[in-house]
């Protein structure tokens, strides 16, 4: 992924970081970025000003202690090969690697996600705040290489983006598989009634099933048409519908099961749903319990600068 340079591995230290290093290792192998950042930020105690004036060496401890334990997991991870710089930082947490991501200029921040079943709520946040695009990185990830990957694509930009990514996959010294997800809505979204006789419910089932013929014959051609302009012959497709009652996440979650792949590839925005929104829904999405992949949520680089400026200017005024 040449397009994705600098990166920056946000790290949690009360958790075991090794097998996060391990992956990460693993994707620089294949990816060749020219720089990893690894990143932790020391939470400050909730300690008054005035208490903390004459003891500004307060944390230096830990911060050295820190610094030296990620020295330590960097040099036994990463290879000679890998530009790998440490970042002790203290102050708020999401602030600081926001902040970080904004003035280092990084490509790519990279998270580690403990569990598959769930997604944190700092993890959303970044998701949707970060300048830059952001990738989920499961501890327990099965393989350390990208052998296959799954897009779901609504037609947006972000669509195009995510299909685009595949070049960059095709001239890496691993080409994987990749499978294309559309999902539309099926006639549920356009029938709302209420019934009083038997004769309305076959009426209305009889218009559902010929609404749903059509629907799925144009959203066949549709995809059919969508990638024959990205000239994608060799991408293996997909079409699910969804009922109005049905999480859009549902026939994505299943096609994950279904296929398994190594990475699920989402744009930060779409027609219908935003990737924030999507990992925040009931299910997870994208992260079923079954599965072992890494999620990549695209983004336009520097799409969020106007926004974040603000948050951060509004943050140092508090």
């Amino acid at each position: 992924m040449r397009k994705y340079e600098k990166w920056m591995l946000a790290i949690d230290l009360s958790v075991d970081n090794r097998a996060f290093f391990q992956k990460v290792a693993k994707l620089a192998d294949q990816f060749t970025p020219s720089e990893i950042h690894l990143v932790y930020v020391r939470q400050e105690l909730n300690i008054p000003k005035a208490v903390l004036k004459d003891m500004s060496n307060l944390h230096l401890p830990e911060l050295k202690d820190s610094e030296k334990k990620m020295m330590a997991l960097a040099e036994d991870c990463f290879h000679a090969d890998h530009k790998v710089a440490v970042h002790v930082l203290k102050g708020n947490i999401l602030t600081e690697l926001l902040k970080f991501t904004q003035k280092e200029g990084m490509d790519l921040v990279l998270l580690g996600r403990p569990q598959m079943s769930s997604v944190s709520i700092r993890t959303i946040k970044l998701v949707r705040k970060a300048p830059c695009s952001v990738l989920l990185v499961p501890y327990h990830l099965t393989a350390g290489e990208v052998n296959s990957i799954l897009i779901p694509v609504d037609f947006s930009k972000y669509s195009d983006m995510a299909l685009s990514l595949v070049n960059e996959f095709e001239q890496g010294p691993i080409v994987p598989k990749t499978h294309v997800l559309h999902v539309y809505r099926d006639a549920t979204k356009y029938l709302d009634q209420v019934f009083e006789t038997k004769d309305e419910i076959d009426e209305v089932l009889s218009n559902r099933s010929a609404i749903d013929e059509q629907l799925t014959k144009f959203a066949e051609h549709e995809l059919e048409e969508y990638m024959s302009k990205n000239n994608r012959p060799s991408i293996q497709t997909h079409l699910a519908s969804v009922a109005r009652a049905q999480q859009l996440s549902e026939p994505i979650d299943h096609i994950i099961n279904e296929v398994k792949p190594d990475l699920v590839v989402l744009g930060s925005k779409g027609k219908d749903t935003s990737a924030a929104a999507l990992l925040g829904e009931v299910s997870e999405s994208m992260v079923p319990s079954l599965g072992k992949h890494m999620t990549l949520i695209l983004k336009q680089k520097g799409e969020n600068k106007g926004l974040l400026k603000s948050l951060l200017d509004l943050r140092s005024v508090l």
